[in-house]
């Protein structure tokens, strides 16, 4: 049997041509191989390839040995060379937003700590210059932060008016020197 498209021989039977691609189950009415002469097509004299190495070179070939490139190979490389793309253009991008993240919480830690080196100098001219009263009876004065100092009823004096009325300073919270 011949294709109906190319003119080729091929298997008694077959639909497809493996030579031109194409299906050959259904003739076509304008096609010149319908007849049971086959009349192959005129090649150029000037082209080059020749038509009797083509002949040899095609009984040479199996078919089962002929390279197929599979579409779906082709479209499974394209998706992994993109996921492949994407992955570096990610990293890549955080890296750059964690660097300009790590400098932002940089900035922020230094201006809080800036900040509570100076609420604790602020802390430390109020405790040298306050005394807290718990009114217990005890006769002490204490610093804020004091774990002797009862919070829950006290008064508060400059550590002047605590030392003309008697109050002794507390000697966990004050240091010897104010003691005296």
């Amino acid at each position: 049997m011949n294709c109906l498209r190319c003119g080729r021989q091929i298997p008694d039977g077959a639909s497809f041509c493996e030579e031109c691609a194409k299906t050959v189950s259904h003739p076509l009415e304008e096609s010149p191989y319908l007849s049971n002469r086959v009349i192959l097509p005129v090649r150029k004299a000037g082209s080059a390839r020749s038509a009797a190495p083509k002949a040899a070179k095609k009984t040479e070939r199996k078919p089962e040995q002929t390279p197929k490139h599979s579409r779906g190979a082709v479209a499974f490389l394209s998706v992994v060379v993109f996921l492949l793309m994407a992955l570096v253009l990610g990293v890549s991008l955080l890296y750059l937003n964690g660097n300009r993240d790590t400098a932002a919480l940089e900035q922020q830690v230094s201006e809080l700590e800036e900040k509570n080196a100076r609420l604790e100098r602020e802390k430390a001219f109020v405790d040298e210059r306050t005394a807290y009263v718990p009114f217990d009876g005890s006769g002490l004065y204490h610093c804020s932060d004091c774990v002797y100092f009862d919070r829950s009823s006290f008064t508060v004096y400059d550590v002047n008016t605590a030392k003309a009325r008697g109050l002794t300073p507390c000697e966990y919270c004050h240091s010897a020197e104010e003691a005296q």
